[in-house]
C-alpha cells in the first residue's frame, strides 16, 4: 500500500494512527465510511491500529519560501487557538 499524507502539521503517531485506521478498512473490520466519519468528528479512537514505524518512510517535507514563513506560523497559530475555543483536542 502507498499513501500520501500532506498537512501543516502531524500530531504524535498521527500517520501511524491514520495508516492504521486504513488497514482496518482494508481487512474489512470498518466500513470505508467509517475513517471519513471519525476524521470529520475529530475524535481519537482505540478500536483501530497504531501501525508500526517499520515500513513507514518519510520521502519528502516541503516548506514554504522564507517571506511566507511568518505568515504560515500566524495561521497555523489561529487554527490552534480556534481549536481549543471549540474544545477539541
Amino acid at each position: 500500500m502507498v499513501g500520501q499524507i500532506t498537512a501543516n502539521s502531524f500530531g504524535y503517531n498521527m500517520v501511524r494512527n491514520l495508516v492504521g485506521a486504513a488497514v482496518c478498512v482494508g481487512e474489512g473490520r470498518f466500513e470505508p465510511g467509517w475513517m471519513k466519519k471519525i476524521l470529520e468528528q475529530r475524535v481519537r479512537i482505540s478500536d483501530s491500529y497504531v501501525f508500526p514505524a517499520k515500513g513507514l518512510t518519510l520521502i519528502k517535507v516541503n516548506f514554504p519560501p522564507e517571506d511566507q514563513y511568518l505568515a504560515n506560523y500566524n495561521d497555523y497559530h489561529q487554527q490552534q487557538l480556534g481549536q481549543e475555543n471549540e474544545g477539541d483536542f
